[in-house]
């Protein structure tokens, strides 16, 4: 995360290393179960961007579609909406 898109993202780095410890944990427990991953991504043209989940973004100080260090924010197919590659599936 970049503080670009909506200020000191430093708590985010914090959570990886949890959140990667606690991947690893869940797939090396036999008969876990199913392990989704999401991610949140729009059109380059915007055009399945609601004007209020539009509005939101752009109130929130992190525009949806802004250009940053790492591409458009959350647009798919940019490396800044691509999935930390410590947490991939």
């Amino acid at each position: 995360a970049h503080k670009a898109f909506g200020g000191d993202m430093s708590w985010v780095s914090s959570i990886i290393p949890k959140a990667a410890t606690l991947l690893e944990a869940c797939r090396n427990t036999p008969n876990f179960g199913l392990i989704v991953h999401t991610r949140e991504g729009y059109a380059p043209d915007l055009s399945d961007v609601g004007p209020v989940k539009q509005r939101r973004s752009v109130n929130s100080g992190a525009p949806i579609g802004a250009n940053g260090p790492l591409g458009r924010f959350l647009i798919r197919g940019e490396r800044g909406q691509d999935t930390i590659d410590r947490l991939k599936p």
